[in-house]
């Protein structure tokens, strides 16, 4: 019983609240977006451009964040990282033109990658027996944050407090986590981050060879397949909620607390279930009835059954993201995890970004948001017979043959 007990020390803490805060201050974005686009003059369209540039700059500073972590270590990386998030935020909570909050948001955006990338490794690092639970768990505050934000950030506009204060108050929370890593370890505390430092040349190769294994591509196309489906359920389900179903933007609101209530619970209660052992059943698993219930999704024809579902899909969607990366780091053990983690990430920015492109040209053909919400079954339907067939870890890149033994 004690050896499946979940122990929990400084750094898991110092990551689930820098998770949970980064979570509550970028997810402010979109909400105050009419009111900062009004005051600072621009348009909607041109925040769209903003996310453009921010998708960017995360491939960039997550490719980049790699040589960093491995020079300097990967708590100070991490550390650096908040304290660049939070300088960031501060000084968009300042801006007075668009082009000041363009600078401001992609250096926070850029910072916040890193953060979100950074995390899991840092779970495996403490708890490499059963990191899958751990990362399930910290993710979880991520989806945390997410809900009281869209109930909180709503309720505090609507009583007259400034977009400024509300987002300086949120990112200025940030510094939390970085003062709990900083404090000297506890007597109790049994954790500890590895720091191990590499040069330019050996974080080169390292990429290299984790690039040319086959394996890892399999989980760059499964990483992308659900990171798009997440998008195509999170994006324009307020949109969706006010036109098809003729909701208020309040509805839209309810409609995303359910999904993020959804993913609370399924986060937290696959820390629990889930046999590190037993990864690729579990997802398997996972990814049937996630496909079975956003299959569902675009017929319902009520609010309050939308809102149902949508919860749903909410428990579905959650578990991928952890154990996709838990699942990578058991099959390519052997490779250095940071730099995994790392490029993965950046596979599930490309497949976020060309899911919202796809989604919008769908939109733009046929002319109805109705059509956005088949993306996530097809993918997670897609992302089941990917994990359940292939299971190659041969060296694309190497054109010798395997010499049989005799």
């Amino acid at each position: 019983m004690l050896k499946n007990k979940l122990q929990f020390g400084q750094y898991d803490w110092a990551v689930f609240l820098s998770l949970f805060f980064h979570a509550f201050a970028f997810l402010l974005l979109p909400i105050i977006l009419l009111p900062v686009s009004l005051e600072l003059g621009f348009s909607l369209a041109d925040y769209g451009k903003v996310q453009m540039y921010n998708g960017m700059m995360s491939i960039i500073a997550i490719i980049a964040s790699g040589f960093i972590a491995n020079k300097i270590g990967i708590k100070r990386t991490f550390i650096l990282s908040l304290v660049v998030v939070l300088v960031g935020l501060v000084l968009l909570s300042f801006a007075e033109s668009y082009f000041f909050y363009v600078c401001a948001i992609m250096i926070a955006s850029a910072a916040g990658s890193i953060v979100t990338c950074l995390s899991p490794s840092i779970m495996h690092d403490l708890h490499s027996n059963e990191s899958g639970k751990y990362i399930s768990l910290a993710n979880s505050c991520w989806s945390t944050g997410v809900l009281i934000t869209v109930l909180l950030t709503g309720y505090l506009l609507s009583a007259g407090w400034s977009w400024r204060i509300i987002l300086l108050f949120a990112s200025s929370a940030i510094i939390i986590p970085v003062i709990i890593v900083l404090i000297p370890n506890c007597r109790n505390n049994v954790f500890s981050v590895r720091s191990e430092v590499l040069s330019i040349g050996a974080v080169i190769q390292k990429k290299i060879k984790i690039i040319k294994n086959n394996m890892f591509w399999k989980f760059v196309v499964l990483n992308g397949l659900v990171s798009g489906a997440e998008m195509s359920l999170q994006t324009w389900t307020a949109s969706y909620v006010q036109v098809n179903l003729g909701g208020s933007v309040k509805a839209g609101g309810i409609a995303a607390a359910c999904f993020s209530v959804g993913m609370i619970i399924s986060r937290f209660c696959s820390g629990y279930i889930a046999k590190q052992n037993k990864i690729k059943s579990f997802l398997m698993g996972v990814a049937c009835y996630a496909a079975l219930v956003t299959f569902i999704l675009p017929f319902a024809g009520s609010l309050t059954f939308f809102y149902v579902i949508f919860f749903m899909c909410g428990i579905g969607a959650a578990p991928f993201c952890p154990y996709v990366q838990s699942y990578l780091i058991e099959q390519l053990r052997g490779e250095d995890k940071t730099v995994l983690l790392m490029l993965l990430s950046v596979s599930g920015f490309i497949g976020y970004s060309f899911f919202s492109w796809f989604a919008g040209f769908l939109i733009s053909y046929y002319g109805d948001l109705h059509i956005v919400y088949y993306i996530a079954p097809i993918n997670y339907l897609l992302f089941l017979i990917i994990i359940a067939v292939v299971n190659s870890d041969i060296n694309i890149f190497s054109r010798r043959k395997k010499k049989l033994a005799l």
